[in-house]
């Protein structure tokens, strides 16, 4: 056995068939107590698996608790006499989940049900299907889930015990099924951010860049050449005889001899 700080140490068990001192094939573990005045108890675990019977490669699997035992040495036969019937005189037994349908009451046979597994037990040599007796058990009243229990008649214990569950309207995805949903929708919304942009604010951004080029390239009123002021070295190169003003002839005043002539052939 191996420790949680990387150290192994030795188990030894005092049961005889798992430390080897008593011999039987398939014995896993177990372990014994003994106890002054209620003699020896034990438990002991076997796993085998049985060829030629018709569940080749099935193992089975046993338990055998023995209590009050005088002494060790029958307590080992009496383990060893158990097992061995077990192993010879039991064999397994499945029965799958459309056939377990028929083992449910009436007021459920119209509902979904589902069984999570099959039903798997070891039987005694020739009990079948139609030796089980069923005992179904609801366990909630507004989702409708229960077990049943089969028993063998004769003997006390169940042989099996089966869980079932009635199934609803939402549909039960698995983890990798929820996982690629997920990238789908993701992939969704990228399409989605993708198709605004290229249809709405692509074409907005590229209207408003042409928009600025073409505001670049017209002129601006401050940008207009300017007139060129005459300065004072311009006007002295003007004379005055070149102006029109100068160039016409100016009217002659009129002599007040005239003027008093008009006035007296009025």
């Amino acid at each position: 056995m191996i420790k949680s700080d990387g150290t192994s140490i030795a188990l030894e068990s005092n049961h005889a068939m798992v430390n080897g001192e008593v011999s039987y094939r398939g014995v896993k573990g177990g372990f014994v107590v003994t106890t002054e005045g209620n003699g020896n108890h034990s438990v002991t675990y076997a796993k085998r698996t049985i060829t030629g019977q018709g569940d080749e490669g099935i193992p089975r699997k046993f338990v055998v608790a023995i209590m009050d035992s005088p002494d060790t040495e029958t307590m080992y036969k009496d383990i060893s006499a158990l097992l061995d019937y077990g192993f010879s005189q039991c064999t397994n037994f499945t029965m799958e989940a459309k056939e377990l349908e028929d083992f449910l009451p009436d007021d459920l046979k119209d509902k979904k049900i589902v069984f999570p597994r099959q039903l798997s037990c070891l039987m005694p040599k020739g009990m079948g299907q139609g030796d089980l007796k069923a005992t179904t058990a609801v366990t909630e009243n507004n989702y409708r889930g229960g077990t049943i229990t089969f028993t063998l008649e004769g003997v006390s214990q169940p042989v099996a015990t089966v869980d079932f569950y009635e199934e609803d309207n939402n549909i039960a995805l698995s983890a990798g099924a929820k996982t690629a949903i997920y990238i789908i929708c993701a992939l969704l919304v990228l399409g989605l951010i993708f198709l605004i942009l290229r249809l709405l604010i692509i074409p907005y951004y590229n209207k408003v860049k042409t928009a600025q080029k073409k505001a670049k390239a017209a002129p601006r009123k401050g940008n207009r050449p300017r007139r060129r002021r005459k300065t004072n070295q311009n006007a002295a190169a003007e004379r005055p005889e070149d102006h029109e003003y100068f160039r016409a002839e100016p009217p002659k005043p009129a002599s007040n001899r005239q003027s008093l002539e008009k006035r007296r052939r009025k």
